[in-house]
């Protein structure tokens, strides 16, 4: 019976070293265990009261277009944050945001399941929303479109 007990000891030490090891290499490299959404917040611009951040999340395990939103940020004392769809529907790229006369201009292209269509969005800080479909653009990943 001891050496049942010493046999069910060693292979207990032997499982959690292992867990201990694996998780320790899944941070490392930086990955997980139960991967899922991630978020990465690209280009910014600030106004008077506002931060507004563009965000496109997608998730770790599932391929497929991102889901691309505006974050609005209050840069008050509880710098309380906002999600903006850009689109009813979603969309499946954006560029922007950009200031023009005090507001926020985005550049968006609706999602690939409805009619592809691209749409200038205007935001105003008091949350007001303008959607105009206009021609598409030469835009290039990586480039510094003029907005329509």
């Amino acid at each position: 019976m001891g050496q049942l007990a010493l046999a069910l000891r060693s292979l207990a030490f032997k499982i959690a070293v292992f867990v201990a090891l694996a998780t320790g290499l899944a941070w490392m490299v930086g990955g997980q265990l139960f991967p899922g959404w991630r978020s990465v917040h690209l280009d910014s611009v600030r106004s008077a009261n506002c931060e507004w951040v563009m965000v496109v999340e997608g998730h770790a395990s599932k391929p497929g277009a991102g889901r691309w939103s505006l974050e609005r940020t209050l840069l008050s004392d509880d710098d309380s944050t906002t999600k903006i769809e850009l689109l009813e529907g979603g969309c499946s790229f954006a560029v922007g945001p950009v200031m023009e006369e005090g507001r926020v201009v985005v550049l968006a292209r609706s999602a690939e399941g409805a009619s592809p269509a691209w749409y200038r969005v205007t935001l105003t800080e008091d949350g007001g929303i303008e959607r105009t479909a206009v021609d598409a653009p030469s835009v290039l990943p990586g480039s510094t479109p003029t907005l329509p």
